[in-house]
């Protein structure tokens, strides 16, 4: 019976550690959909301000990931360079 429950609880821990990325491998980022979120959260919020405060947000939150080479959740990322696995940048 314990050596059923390991590999289980292994499974269960790398796959519950997953990350998918919200954006599109073709580039295309639903700016939209944010703009709308923005825009029902308050009746005074103008809706130019909320495409251009989304499209900000995204490109550059995609810009960052870019540049230091994340590929995985910012708390899995900050142990590797903390471990010196990945390089500090």
């Amino acid at each position: 019976m314990k050596y059923l429950i390991f590999p289980l609880f292994i499974i269960v821990f790398f796959s519950a550690c997953s990350f998918k990325h919200d954006v599109h491998k073709d580039g295309k980022i639903d700016v939209k959909k944010l703009s709308l979120l923005i825009m029902n959260s308050s009746s005074k919020i103008d809706k130019i301000e909320a495409v251009s405060l989304s499209r900000d947000v995204i490109y550059h939150s995609v810009f960052l990931a870019n540049k230091y080479s994340v590929n995985t959740t910012a708390l899995i990322h900050n142990t590797l360079v903390n471990l010196d696995i990945n390089i500090r940048c």
